[in-house]
């Protein structure tokens, strides 16, 4: 790990175009992340999935909206930002395309199969400390945190 202080924020910030093949990248930037901060692999593990859950549904919402509006949707992007703080990660996944009706979480209990966007949330929630999502006609907004302690080198 770089000399700094270990009470310093760190931000990294990435976009993407709203393509299934291209999420790989906001993985690949944790396991970096990941790396240089020293997080268990069960820590990795739980947010790489938690950000897959992300951002499959921020390219599934952006490829829906455009079909049902019948425009080219190849404009649309997905941002990834993770703040890093001492003991904390927070991840926020965000597309630029219409948002989608605010969700009940405890709706997914009821009929899973109708409710995937629901699902995904609950899946990320099971897996992180803090959960908030936002939707408005400018797109949609996950943001989870999860506490961990530093790993050791080994």
């Amino acid at each position: 790990m770089a000399d700094r202080p270990s009470d310093e924020r760190r931000i990294v910030r990435l976009r993407f175009a709203s393509h299934p093949d291209l999420f790989v990248l906001a993985r690949l930037v944790l396991t970096g992340i990941a790396v240089a901060e020293g997080l268990s692999s069960q820590v990795v593990s739980d947010l790489k999935l938690a950000v897959t859950e992300a951002c499959s549904n921020a390219i599934q919402h952006a490829a829906a909206n455009s079909t049902r509006l019948g425009i080219d949707g190849s404009g649309h992007e997905i941002s990834v930002s993770y703040l890093i703080d001492p003991g904390l990660i927070t991840i926020a996944v965000a597309d630029s395309n219409a948002g989608v009706e605010p969700i009940a979480l405890h709706t997914v209990a009821r009929n899973p199969a109708d409710h995937s966007d629901e699902t995904s949330l609950s899946v990320i929630e099971s897996l992180v400390d803090d959960l908030s999502f936002v939707s408005d006609r400018t797109g949609s907004r996950v943001t989870f945190k999860k506490r961990f302690e530093v790993q050791p080198a080994t």
